[in-house]
């Protein structure tokens, strides 16, 4: 019974986000190329609400608000207009949209002066244009998407007519829109989304090769409207940096990083650590220290063991403060107090001590790492405490290693 509920709620999750996917319209659907032209572009939910502040991108062109301009180009493209914008859980919904621009420019052509030219594209007629006294003639024509060739007529004052087929000059243009993280932290699935418009005239299948800590499932086709829509969902499993190269066909769509960064620390979460370094007592001497702590929020404790000419051990508690952090990194500060137990040849006593210190750590996928340095004062009947009675008095410096439970 649990497992069909746990299906159960997997598939509605599934529908859920599906059906959280964003509505994109863009009027008009076709523009010529131009100084003027534009298109505005709408984004909506699926229920009609407005999207604010949505995520707006294109293959090509601009974007001045909420409207899309084509800039400079004047050639004809398939143009995927795309935005994105969160869900309710927080995760990213997309959404896409193709217009149609028509290119619009002189296609010159040369024949007999004097004569009449037409040009003849997709079955509309341009022109006629007389030639000049060089049988130059530049006629006005607009393009569509997947129009390669012109037919050209002219006729002559004498009444001669040719006809000839000439190509038409392309001017690529980037065919598929990238979406994808640009950083994870650990465990996290990131998926790599790339719209492809239907009409393309040759059908693209969208590769994507990674490398880095990152296990790659192989691009799906979620078809949908005049939009193609592959998906490529992708696992990190360690922080690093994992890189990605998106292909469509021969061409390549994007070449990204991605920052794999260690989930961030529940403060309420508890803390065992493991520590082992050296140390330097106040009279020259040098000892190994050990111990084992424990940390919850803002507070630590731990027992150490120093090993020399005496063996002492000291149980403390204290204060932690995060006084820096950046991703990965962060760096501590905190003080104590504490009681050692010190025994050997030439005493056995109990001894109060204050300490003070500092450390940096990274986090890793298991839990953090870090240096740390430690000052310590312990007193035996008012007196400093060497490393001849005392080895845990001085400065120590501990690689030290720490796991959440």
């Amino acid at each position: 019974m649990r497992a069909g509920a746990a299906v159960v709620l997997l598939v509605l999750g599934r529908l859920s986000a599906q059906a959280e996917e964003l509505k994109v319209s863009v009027t008009p659907a076709e523009v010529i190329a131009g100084p003027e032209a534009g298109a505005t572009v709408v984004v909506s939910w699926p229920d009609g609400r407005p999207v604010e502040n949505p995520r707006l991108r294109a293959t090509l062109g601009r974007f001045a608000g909420d409207r899309w301009e084509p800039g400079d180009r004047r050639s004809p493209a398939q143009v995927v207009i795309a935005a994105e914008a969160p869900g309710l859980d927080g995760r990213p919904r997309y959404g896409a949209a193709v217009l149609e621009l028509v290119g619009r420019g002189s296609l010159p052509t040369m024949t007999d002066p004097g004569a009449q030219v037409v040009v003849t594209i997709g079955g509309r007629s341009y022109g006629p244009v007389v030639a000049d006294g060089d049988g130059a003639a530049l006629v006005e024509v607009e393009v569509r998407f997947a129009e390669t060739e012109a037919e050209v007529a002219a006729t002559t004052p004498t009444g001669r007519r040719t006809v000839t087929t000439v190509p038409l000059p392309a001017v690529s243009y980037p065919r598929g829109l990238p979406f994808l993280p640009s950083r994870l932290e650990t465990g996290e699935q990131g998926v790599v989304t790339v719209f492809l418009p239907r009409g393309d005239t040759e059908p693209r299948i969208v590769v994507v090769t990674a490398s880095g800590p990152v296990s790659l499932d192989p691009p799906t086709w979620r078809g949908g409207g005049e939009v193609r829509r592959w998906e490529a969902p992708f696992g990190v499993t360690a922080p690093g940096e994992v890189l990605l190269e998106i292909h469509a066909g021969e061409e390549v769509l994007d070449r990204a990083r991605i920052q794999v960064e260690a989930p961030p620390v529940r403060p309420d979460r508890h803390w065992l650590g493991a520590r082992v370094g050296g140390m330097t007592a106040f009279d020259g001497g040098a000892s190994g220290v050990g111990g084992v702590d424990w940390t919850w929020r803002w507070l630590r404790a731990g027992v150490d063991v120093g090993f020399g000419e005496v063996t002492q051990v000291a149980a403390w508690a204290g204060v932690r403060v995060r006084v820096w952090e950046r991703r990965d990194w962060a760096v501590d500060a905190g003080a104590g107090v504490g009681a050692a137990w010190i025994s050997g040849e030439a005493r056995n006593a109990l001894s109060p001590f204050v300490h003070l210190g500092a450390g940096v750590t990274r986090r890793m996928g298991w839990g953090e790492i870090g240096v740390e340095g430690r000052w310590a004062d312990l007193r035996v009947d008012g007196m400093r405490v060497g490393s001849g009675e005392g080895n845990l008095a001085g400065f120590a410096l501990f690689l030290a290693v720490r796991r959440a439970l």
